[in-house]
């Protein structure tokens, strides 16, 4: 019985640490990543005098 209550812990911790990941990390590597690309997109549409 201790085996059973050990896994189900220890699902709960592994699904805990998934949804941190997908929450947390990957949305502030698309908060700082996401303003290089969108700097990137917005200087290669203007228009320079001259040319």
């Amino acid at each position: 019985m201790h085996k059973v209550i050990l896994t189900v812990v220890a699902g709960f911790l592994a699904a805990g640490l998934i949804e941190f990941y997908k929450t947390f990390i990957s949305g502030a590597d698309e908060a700082i990543n996401g303003g290089y690309n969108n700097r990137g997109g917005i200087s290669n549409s203007v228009t320079h005098p001259g040319n």
